[in-house]
């Protein structure tokens, strides 16, 4: 048998020393000290423990918490209510004034001349009851009064004609115009320009996108390709095809600018497995990539986040400039990554393709209420609709004959 190493506090008769004193007579020890200062112990709590559970509240849970109670601060400063805590008349009143908020310089609503979204308030709301619960006040926001009036707030957004989803819609020729803006001829400007026109061809979620894999991605020949999203929001997988079109430029073209991504990674060294989507050092620029398939710059092993993705998008939103008026130059519509799903569903619906086809391509439920929400305007009436064939078909005769309609 292995003798343990001679350290550790002395023992003397099988107990510890006075430098460790047992854990029964500390507790015993420390509830007398502290009910001689009439404070109750099981209510008591120090410094260290406190720090623990900062550490443990993630820092973005921390932020939400304190950017909801600063919303409710913000509100009450504003109109003299009471918020240590707050009645539930001051809640409901709150989220209904929401909606006429201005920005600190008092122009516009608070959100890109829009009134907060009823999503943005409803998370105050709950945030809100959190904290309250936290603090064992008396929680204002599990009223049922304020529930109805989420659900009125909501209601007035959607009749004064503004749409519950922050995203705007990006059109086809949107797309391609920020395709174009990326430099082609370097590792960075092909992979960004592929994934931005790819993902608005599938119609995908941006971090679905961001997490497809080289064994996900399946050629069936040089203008066919399936892929395959494997670690989706609602956990199915779901193979969509995606097809060349012979009369679009390869610089735009989804699959085109997908195959030659790839081929130039695998002429880099990638053996077609791992991301798909890695980040990229700068080079020097290559016109003649189409030719040699090598481009200036180096593929990198780290792959490429959400968070990356969506800044290399927003960049190149604000450089093109597409969100402000080009007669007033203000900025009047709200690009994000999700614009590019929104684009295809709106698209899809405007060429009157059934909603079961998108729902398939997209990941939706079949009639999805969030998929429709997304959808921006009716589809237009054309010569070639229903209504119009039925009143202008010929109506038969009595004897069997044709008769104008």
């Amino acid at each position: 048998m292995t003798i343990p190493p001679d350290t550790g506090p002395e023992v003397v008769h099988g107990e510890l020393v006075p430098d460790w004193p047992a854990r029964q007579e500390l507790v015993l020890t420390g509830r007398v000290a502290l009910a001689e200062q009439n404070i109750d112990p099981d209510e008591l709590v120090d410094e260290r423990t406190e720090e623990q559970l900062k550490r443990a509240m993630p820092d973005n849970t921390r932020d939400l918490l304190e950017w909801a109670y600063g919303f409710l601060l913000k509100y009450c400063g504003r109109t003299g209510r009471r918020h240590d805590p707050p009645t539930v008349g001051t809640i409901r009143k709150m989220i209904c004034d929401s909606f006429f908020m201005t920005k600190p310089d008092g122009k516009g609503y608070g959100r890109y001349g829009k009134p907060y979204a009823p999503k943005t308030t409803e998370t105050v709301v709950y945030c809100l009851s959190m904290i309250f619960d936290r603090m064992q006040w008396v929680n204002p926001c599990r009223h049922p009064l304020v529930a109805d009036q989420l659900k009125g707030y909501e209601n007035d957004y959607r009749n004064a004609g503004h749409r519950t989803d922050e995203s705007d819609e990006l059109t086809n020729e949107q797309s391609v115009l920020l395709c174009r803006t990326f430099d082609q001829g370097t590792v960075q400007g092909l992979r960004n320009a592929a994934m931005v026109r790819g993902q608005f061809d599938l119609g995908c979620r941006a971090d679905e996108w961001c997490r497809l894999r080289g064994e996900d991605v399946v050629w069936l020949d040089d203008d066919h390709v399936e892929i395959t999203f494997v670690n989706t929001k609602t956990g199915k997988k779901r193979t969509v095809p995606m097809q060349a079109l012979r009369d679009v430029d390869w610089d735009v073209d989804p699959v085109r600018l997908l195959r030659v991504y790839m081929r130039a990674r695998m002429s880099a060294g990638w053996d077609g497995t791992g991301p798909l989507w890695v980040e990229v050092a700068r080079g020097d620029r290559r016109k003649e990539f189409e030719q040699d398939g090598i481009l200036g710059g180096k593929f990198l092993t780290v792959p490429m986040k959400y968070g990356a993705y969506a800044a290399v998008f927003n960049r190149v939103v604000d450089k093109t400039r597409i969100e402000y008026d080009p007669v007033t130059e203000k900025r009047n519509r709200h690009y994000t990554t999700h614009s590019n799903r929104i684009g295809l569903i709106d698209a899809a619906f405007k060429r009157k393709m059934r909603l079961e086809e998108v729902a398939a391509r997209t990941g939706h439920s079949p009639g999805s209420k969030v998929m429709s929400d997304y959808l921006r305007q009716a589809p237009a009436w054309d010569d070639d609709n229903p209504g119009v064939r039925v009143r202008t078909a010929p109506r038969p005769k009595p004897d069997g004959g044709n008769a104008g309609g």
